[in-house]
């Protein structure tokens, strides 16, 4: 079983100091654990205005960005591998210069379920 630690949801605050609506938010990925706990699905729910070219996504600081395909506000990576362990999954909107304009992380650990002695 994939047990989420932490999310990270919201509002993010633009330099002018209004709250704007994020741009990228990661749906729970403990929610779609596959049977062995190796290997999950990872859903992204994005603002109509994102395409495939401005997001970035990382597991573990490594870009699993090619692995998702948008489908209206929705980008889905299907099999991504995950470790046994503690697992970290950042998704980031940039701008045409690599700035981040919106982003989301969420920490995870992938691994058998415990049984109860």
């Amino acid at each position: 079983m994939v047990v989420l630690l932490l999310g990270l949801v919201g509002m993010t605050a633009a330099p002018s100091g209004c709250m704007t609506p994020k741009l990228v938010t990661i749906v729970d990925p403990h929610q779609r654990a596959s049977i062995n706990d190796t290997r999950v699905t990872v859903v992204l729910n994005v603002d109509e205005t994102v395409d495939i070219g401005s997001l970035r996504v990382t597991l573990n600081n490594e870009d699993i960005t090619q692995m998702f395909t948008l489908n209206g506000t929705t980008a889905t990576a299907v099999g991504v591998p995950v470790v046994p362990d503690l697992n970290v999954l950042r998704a980031e909107v940039v701008d045409d210069r690599g700035g981040i304009r919106s982003s989301d992380a969420v920490q995870f650990t992938a691994g058998p379920e415990p049984v109860d002695m």
